[in-house]
Order: C-alpha cells, then structure tokens, then sequence
C-alpha cells in the first residue's frame, strides 16, 4: 500500500481534529483510499491542498484549491464629520475580508448615547458607498452610530462610531483638568493635565499652557506651538526657563476648530527647585573622650545631603540590657556640629550610641551605632580634669 499524505499550502498536515478529518482505506495491494473533509469549514480553512501518494517507485500527486465563503468581517474605522444642529456625515473604511463574496451594501443604525442601554433604530439598509449623511436627529443630543457591511452570506459584526453630540458645528471646548506638577528642578517643571468633559463638538487639536509667578495678576503663555498628543504618561509639557526659588502656578486651555476655549482651574503653587531628599547616614560616632559620668562624641558628615544642606543632627543612645534608643537632645534642637557631650551618665554603665543627620527633608536613616562604652574615667587622667 502507499504512502499517502495530505498538505495544506504545502504544509503537511499531521494532526487531525474535529474540524480536519483525514480517512485513508486499503483496497487492494496496489490501490487505496483516502479523503480529506472539513465539517464545520470556516474562511481560515481556504487555500490549496496537496494529496501525496509515495511507494518505492516514485511520488504521484494531485492539487486541489479550496475556497471557503462567510460572511464579511466588520467595516473599519467608522469617523463622524460635518456636524450640524441635526445632522452628520458618517464614513468608514471597507472590510478587511469580504468573505469571499462581494459586499453588496451597508446598514446603518443609530442609538441615543445619553443613556447605557439604548435600542439600535435603522437608519438605512440599502448604502452602497461608504459615505453617509445622517438627517433630522435632534439638537443637543448624544448619539452613537454602527454600520455593518453584507454579501449574498450574511451580515458582518458591528463597527462603532464615538459618542457624539449633535449641535451647531465647532463650539468651543469646556475647561481641562486642573493640572498637577509631576516633577521638577530649580528651573523647570512637568506639567500634566486630563482633557476636558466637553470637546465642544469637535476633536481637540491641542492644548496651550500659561504660567504666573504666585500672587501676579497676568499670565504668560508657556508653548510657541499647541501640545497635540498625548505621552505613554498623558499630556504633559515641560515647562524650561524657570527662575530658581521662585513659585509658579499653571493653567491650561483646549482648542479645537472653533478656537481656544477658557482656562482650567490654576494648578496648586509649585516652587522651581531641585528635589531634595534625606541625607545619608552619618558616620560611625568615635569616643574623643570621657569621664565618670559623660562622653564625648565626633563623627564625620554624611556622604550626601540630599540636595539641601544639614540643618544638624540628633544623638541617641541605648543603655545595656535595653532595646530602645532614647533621644540626647534637649526637645527640638540639633547639635549643629559633628561632635557633643553627652552629661549625666551613670558610672560604669554601658552605653551605645548613634548619629542622624537632618536637612529641609528630615532625618536620615542612623548611623551604625558603637560598640558598648562604659562611663568610666580614661586610664591615668585625673577626675579633676
């Protein structure tokens, strides 16, 4: 018996399914059977298929094209234009897959948008080109349009249209979000802000960003050209040329066909400086000296300020048995060097003792803290010195 295989689009078919079945029977020693079936075909299922007979003399084949027809797949980029007090002009791109069948013509449905769950009401089922005026829809009301392309198998899925109010073309544009300040140096700021609830009817072609100085009266425009799309973070413009130390607010306006629209709401004050942060940790505090009831301490300055410079720092310490750190300072002051005295210590007690730097931030995380230190004159000085 040969050896028979099955290709599609010179691809061998090794798996059956329920979709692909392949049957292959003897019927005698030099001649068999076989056939290949799709119950349930479907438009992927189209192309050539090769059947492949091979016994020890040679390989004989056949070619077979299959085409299978359905329904088209959906219209594509559906756009509302021309808009008037009561009409529209809808447009759309045609299928990408006509299903094998030429499309014969469109149908057209509206709905009203203003509510969640609206009926779909016909507007036309007989367009042939792919242009469309919509007539008699009311003032002032949101509606959302589909339209749906046909061949001799069927009817396609859906393609949706934005929701769009119906009224007088090009009104302006409503207010934009109020913007927020998302990052900035001593003389610039990222500004960013949500577009506005109402796009006055027509799509928004950019945005225009003005700024002031806190407690100025007139308003500065910020960009030559309108910020038009959208970053990976929304819309946004940095915002060059600050003056360091000195507070701005900012606002934005929408404009669209009609024109520039009125401002948003002033963003908070912002002050153009670098961001700060804590400081790093000091060093490791070192024992200069000590008596029977005080040590005195030095340590070195941490690495980083943290962009803003050391206000101080503060001294805790551990005593023995304990878990806790217990402030030195006396209530909210900083010793405002790299070295103190630490009185009013218990003789012979031990003691552990760590340093935090502070600046404008706060504090820092504390430095590695010493070894046990008892409270004890230093060998061969005198109490008396």
């Amino acid at each position: 018996m040969p050896k028979i295989e099955w290709d599609k689009n010179e691809v061998l078919i090794d798996q059956t399914s329920n979709a692909l079945k392949i049957t292959k029977e003897e019927v005698s020693r030099t001649e068999a059977k076989t056939e290949l079936s799709l119950p349930a075909a479907v438009r992927d299922d189209k192309g050539t298929y090769t059947v492949r007979a091979t016994n020890r003399l040679g390989t004989a084949f056949r070619n077979v094209h299959v085409e299978v027809y359905d329904r088209p797949s959906p219209p594509r980029n559906l756009a509302v234009s021309d808009i008037k007090a009561e009409s529209c002009y809808l447009t759309w791109d045609a299928p990408l897959d006509n299903g094998g069948s030429e499309i014969t013509h469109y149908i057209i449905e509206k709905r009203d948008a203003s509510k969640k769950k609206s009926e779909w009401e016909e507007v036309s089922k007989g367009v042939v080109e792919r242009r469309f005026g919509v007539w008699n829809l009311a003032t002032n009301e949101k509606y959302q349009f589909r339209v749906r392309a046909v061949n001799k198998y069927g009817i396609s899925d859906e393609c949706l249209s934005e929701k769009v109010v119906i009224k007088d073309p090009y009104g302006l544009p409503g207010p934009p979000g109020k913007p927020k300040i998302l990052d900035r140096t001593r003389s610039s700021m990222l500004v960013t802000w949500e577009p506005p609830l109402d796009n006055g009817g027509s799509p928004i072609t950019g945005y225009w960003l003005e700024k002031r100085e806190v407690g100025g009266v007139y308003w500065a425009r910020v960009n030559r050209a309108p910020v038009t799309k959208p970053s990976v973070k929304g819309l946004e413009h940095n915002v060059l040329r600050l003056a360091e130390g000195v507070e701005y607010q900012f606002r934005v306006m929408a404009e669209n066909l009609a024109g520039i629209g009125p401002p948003s709401e002033p963003s908070d004050p912002a002050l153009a400086a670098d961001p700060i942060f804590v400081p790093g940790p000091p060093s490791c505090p070192e024992v200069k000296d000590k008596t029977k009831s005080s040590v005195a301490l030095a340590w070195k300055p941490p690495q980083k300020d943290g962009g803003s410079p050391i206000k101080g720092y503060i001294v805790e310490m551990q005593d023995e048995g304990s878990t806790d750190w217990k402030k030195v300072n006396e209530g909210d002051r900083l010793f405002p060097t790299c070295e103190c005295v630490i009185p009013n210590l218990k003789e012979l007690r031990k003691y552990r003792f760590r340093v935090k730097a502070v600046n404008a931030a706060g504090e820092s995380e504390p430095s590695p803290a010493t070894s046990e230190i008892p409270v004890q004159d230093i060998l061969g000085k005198s109490s008396d010195n």
